[in-house]
């Protein structure tokens, strides 16, 4: 039943909102965002489709090592993109972006789109439990405004921010700093992992350069 995965499903978040370290690690786990950042485009890629969404990827940092769990990163970037697509219209726009950022030492990842948009003076609060803006309360869409606390609580925990803008797009831009881990830090069974997870595609006899192994 849909109302019974909905109801585990703010469980599990109202958890991890008061110990965030479920999600995020224990401080010493480490996870490649590149790769985690393509794998979640590629899993809703579909769902955007069916509703005639672009869902671009725009990836300009590679590899890019981070402090936290994969498996929470990945549920955040889900989270995020999620968002995005169900308070974007059909026929819209959703972008996934890594990047460097101005920040010394850190990596951003922003989910830009051209839906409903979050009111400025409600960009403070959309992170707080429970809270839903005016604009989304004014639609028929299901939610109990769990979602982006449950993001905000992971990315601090791994020492990041996130804080949401008004995108180029026309709706809402959300982007979390988080810090990247030095070449130097990275442990050697990381970089022969995630290199192993790495071949050459080659069509029509010419390279397409490195894909990520599925």
């Amino acid at each position: 039943d849909r109302r019974i995965e909905e109801a585990l499903d703010a469980v599990t978040r109202m958890l991890a909102i008061v110990r965030p370290e479920t999600s995020g690690g224990d401080g010493n786990s480490i996870c490649e965002a590149a790769a985690v950042v393509r794998r979640v485009h590629q899993q809703l890629t579909e769902e955007a489709r069916g509703r005639h969404i672009a869902l671009s990827l725009d990836i300009q940092i590679e590899p890019a090592y981070i402090r936290i769990a994969e498996s929470g990163f990945a549920e955040v970037l889900n989270a995020l993109v999620n968002n995005a697509l169900k308070y974007t219209p059909d026929n819209g726009k959703v972008r996934l972006t890594l990047l460097s950022s101005c920040q010394n030492d850190s990596i951003c990842i922003s989910v830009a789109d051209s839906g409903i948009g979050v009111p400025d003076d409600q960009r403070e609060r959309i992170f707080e439990p429970f809270y839903r803006s005016a604009s989304v309360q004014n639609t028929t869409l299901p939610g109990v405004g769990l979602g982006l606390a449950f993001v905000k609580a992971v990315v601090d925990a791994a020492g990041g921010s996130i804080l949401v803008q008004k995108a180029d797009l026309g709706g809402a831009e959300f982007s979390m700093v988080l810090p990247r881990i030095a070449d130097d830090q990275i442990p050697l069974e990381s970089q022969l992992f995630d290199q192993d997870r790495m071949k050459v595609v080659i069509i029509g006899g010419v390279a397409a350069g490195p894909k990520v192994a599925s």
